[in-house]
């Protein structure tokens, strides 16, 4: 174990030649007097700053919920209407909710209304038809149109979703 003297070089020498340096810093620095804090006008300064970034803020986590419940809505309305489609293709041909016209699936669990339109046309190689227009007599294709509408709720604006799918008689 190695042993300290008080020689030239010893550790206590540079002990307390870094506590007489430290000491005359501590006198050269200025008298604490009026200056030692933060007056009242300051500190209301930076409550105030404080308080509009805190608002601003909390505004944000406001508007980010209505955005993450719109998001949510649209991902269900979505949902729904594919479950919707894949019901109907699955439909025979001839069965009444395929019928040409508009139908109505009605309020679903969270109050989200179901609509459908279906157009029913005759398309062959033979005698294509014009886009847009209906064939008469045995129709081969039939166009369903699903539209999806949220109930009102804490999203953003009207909430709705169209899924188009075509069901080709075999």
């Amino acid at each position: 174990m190695a042993t300290y003297s008080r020689g030239t070089s010893s550790i206590f020498d540079h002990l307390e030649a870094r506590r007489e340096r430290f000491a005359a810093e501590r006198d050269t620095r200025p008298p604490r007097g009026l200056e030692a804090g933060v007056t009242l006008p300051e500190t209301l300064v930076a409550l105030a700053i404080l308080l509009v970034v805190s608002v601003a803020v909390l505004s944000l986590f406001s508007y980010s919920m209505r955005l993450n419940t719109t998001g949510w809505d649209y991902a269900r309305l979505t949902q729904r209407a594919r479950d919707t489609a894949e019901h109907l293709l699955g439909l025979p041909w001839t069965d009444a909710r395929l019928a040409a016209g508009t139908h109505s699936g009605g309020a679903g669990v969270d109050g989200d209304q179901v609509i459908w339109r279906v157009v029913s046309s005759r398309v062959d190689e033979a005698t294509p038809l014009p886009p847009g227009s209906v064939g008469v007599g045995a129709a081969n294709l039939k166009e369903i149109s699903i539209t999806c509408v949220a109930a009102a709720g804490a999203g953003v604006g009207r909430r709705d979703v169209t899924l188009v799918v075509l069901k080709v008689r075999e």
